[in-house]
Formats: C-alpha cells, sequence, structure tokens
C-alpha cells in the first residue's frame, strides 16, 4: 500500500525546486534561510537545514583563501572576538546573541554560511560573540597579547584539520593595520580589550602611524630637550620614569611605520668609550623581530652586563655568543619596550637622553654584526 511522503522527502516535493533556483542564483544559506523562513513561516527549519547540507557545494582551503581578500573590518573584530572566548572561561550566550546589531550578525553570517549549511557553527559563533560583548559592557576586562592570539589562531586550524594557520581569524598584523592604524594595542582597544603593557602603550590611536611627524623633529620644533637631544646633566636616578615612556613611544612609532624587510637600529651613545650597546629590529611577514648586541661585540669588560635581566626571558638566548639575543615577532609597541629595556636593565645604559636611532633596508634583522648595524644613519638626535 502506497504511502503519501512525509519528514523530509515531503519537503523537498514541496519546496525543493524553489530552493535549486535560489542556490543557482549564488544565494548563500544564510540568505536561503532568511528569506525561505519569512515567507513560509510554518516549514521546520530542521528540515530546510538538511536540505541545505545536501545541495551545499563542498568548501575548501582554497575557497577560504580566496574570501581573505574580502574580509570585512567587522569580520576581522569578530575574529579577534571569538579568540578572546577561546582563550577565557566564557560559556556561549544565546541570549546575548540575539542582541547583536545588525552588522555583526551579517558579518559572522557572510562569514561562515558558505561552508555551514545548517547554521550550527554560525549560531555557536553568535554565542561566543555575543558572551564576549556582554562580559565587556558588565565591567570585565580582557588582555589579548599578539602571541597569545596567534597561538590561538594555529589552534583553530588544527581543530579544523588544516596543516596551516587558517587565514581567519586573520593575521595579528592585519588586525593592527586594519583596526588600529599599524597598531596592535590602538586596534584592540577599540574593541574594548585592554591592553598589555600598561602606561607604556602611550601612542596615539587617532592617526595611521606612517603619517605620524617625525619624533625628532617634533620635540626640536617644541623646544624641548627630548630623547637623544643635548639635555642638562640631571643623575640616572632622578630622570622621571615618564622620559623613558616617551622614549618608547617615539620608537614604537617609527617601528610602526617601518617598511617592508626595513631595518631600526636603536644605539647608546657615550662619548669616550669606543663601542657601546646597541639593538635593532627588522620589519617581517609576522611583525618586528629584536635583536641585541652580544658580549663579543661589546664585551663584558668593556660594558656592564646584567645576568639577571637575561634570565628573566625577554630575550632568547643564541645558540652561539657570537650571535644576538633574539626577541619576536612583536608588535610595534612590545618591540619598542623590550628594546629600550633590554639596554636600560640587559646593558645598564642609564641616560635615555644618550639613545639615538635610525632605519635602513637590511634583509637580516638578525645579522650577527653590530657594529655594522649602529653605523645606520641618519640617527635621531645625531
Amino acid at each position: 500500500m502506497p504511502t503519501s511522503p512525509s519528514g523530509l522527502p515531503l519537503f523537498v516535493d514541496r519546496h525543493g525546486p524553489l530552493i535549486a533556483v535560489m542556490v543557482d542564483r549564488g544565494l548563500r544559506p544564510d540568505q536561503i534561510r532568511r528569506r525561505f523562513h519569512l515567507l513560509h513561516p510554518t516549514e521546520s527549519p530542521a528540515l530546510l537545514n538538511q536540505m541545505l547540507i545536501r545541495m551545499a557545494p563542498p568548501f575548501s582551503l582554497e575557497d577560504a583563501t580566496a574570501a581573505a581578500t574580502h574580509y570585512t573590518d567587522a569580520q576581522i573584530r569578530v575574529g579577534v572576538e571569538l579568540v578572546v572566548f577561546k582563550t577565557s572561561d566564557l560559556e556561549f550566550d544565546a541570549n546575548a546573541a540575539c542582541l547583536l546589531d545588525e552588522a555583526t550578525f551579517l558579518a559572522v553570517e557572510q562569514l561562515t554560511s558558505t561552508y555551514d549549511p545548517s547554521g550550527e557553527s554560525t549560531r555557536l559563533m553568535m554565542g561566543a560573540i555575543g558572551a564576549v560583548r556582554q562580559a565587556i559592557s558588565s565591567g570585565r576586562k580582557f588582555k589579548l597579547p599578539p602571541s597569545t592570539y596567534e597561538q590561538m589562531r594555529q589552534q583553530l586550524g588544527a581543530r579544523a584539520g588544516l596543516n596551516d594557520t587558517p587565514p581567519w581569524p586573520v593575521p595579528w598584523t592585519e588586525v593592527a593595520y586594519r583596526a588600529g592604524n599599524g597598531l596592535w594595542n590602538c586596534a584592540i582597544r577599540s574593541m574594548g580589550l585592554e591592553t598589555t603593557s600598561g602606561s607604556r602603550a602611550k601612542l596615539p590611536c587617532g592617526q595611521p602611524a606612517a603619517e605620524t611627524a617625525d619624533a625628532a623633529a617634533e620635540v626640536r620644533e617644541l623646544h624641548d630637550p627630548g630623547i637623544g637631544l643635548i639635555a642638562p646633566h640631571v643623575p640616572a636616578d632622578q630622570i622621571p620614569e615618564s622620559v623613558w615612556d616617551n622614549l618608547r613611544d617615539m620608537l614604537a612609532e617609527d617601528l610602526a611605520s617601518l617598511p617592508w624587510k626595513g631595518q631600526l637600529v636603536l644605539k647608546y651613545v657615550a662619548e669616550g668609550t669606543g663601542n657601546t650597546p646597541s639593538a635593532w629590529a627588522g620589519s617581517g611577514p609576522d611583525g618586528v623581530t629584536c635583536a641585541m648586541s652580544t658580549t663579543v661585540s661589546v664585551p663584558v669588560s668593556h660594558w656592564p652586563l646584567d645576568v639577571a635581566y637575561f634570565e628573566e626571558g625577554h630575550w632568547e638566548e643564541p645558540s652561539t655568543w657570537d650571535r644576538p639575543w633574539t626577541a619576536g615577532p612583536l608588535d610595534p609597541v612590545t618591540a619598542a619596550e623590550r628594546m629600550v629595556d633590554g639596554l636600560r636593565f640587559g646593558r645598564l645604559c642609564l641616560d635615555p637622553y644618550s639613545f639615538r636611532w635610525g632605519t635602513t633596508e637590511v634583509a637580516d634583522p638578525q645579522g650577527t654584526s653590530s657594529a655594522s648595524a649602529g653605523t645606520v644613519i641618519p640617527l635621531h638626535g645625531a
């Protein structure tokens, strides 16, 4: 005895042709879902999801890579928020997700619908983003260093079965460029997150770093002795910490605008002492990589060294002592802090007014010759 179709077969009989036409016209699953349920409110969402899963074309890593060039600012932001969720103890919050703004809703739907015809991943991501924003609006503070962000990106790719880091969430350098005018701390502050450098992260976030006036020239125009300029003698223990903060901030601005494969050299100048400690940084695809002169180029007998500082893990110890200490890749603010503090506390360069720096284009930021690197001109304040 023949039976009438029910469940999915009946759903396909009734609506299959219409849904097939929408798929052929290039509508995404989220767009199909929205239109269909608006016009057929009594039909089962679960049955529509099952049909979309059957009809969805295969999704590959190539598709994701192709989409990477089209990520919107909103999609970049939700990628950061997803990482925050994954590194916190928050739980999915469907109610908070219902209150997300329309731009965020559309950003997530467009991001996930290509490979998520059932909508399950989209719902989970909405719940994660809603939970993070609800927590921030309630006063909770989150810190997200770029190193932690990159580690979680790799973990997300591994969980998805990818051998390489996924194109989304985008690399931290892209986040900094798109949301922070090249500065990571400015980017995450714009999302309601906290910076990781405390009072040292005082760079202005209102204009692109590349358009910021030259630091040394700006100080001269203000008739301020400034960093790297002649200043009255003040004992090192009486120099305000704000002077060191200003040095880090100006250095970070120049690091942020460093061209591809460019190198910035920071040198400590002391008259009559011969070769002095220096640090240098190179711009690469993953951020700024720093290096600092070794005890071979600047021996301890010639310039003091605080071994305890280097044992704290701020720098990676070289495999051989004719190689420099290294750190990174880092965002520009952290790199500036690492370079200044390395020379200040690690090599006891105690006068902030005696620092000079300049830039050049050098392919290898981890070269072995700190002396030749220190000859880069023009040096700020020289």
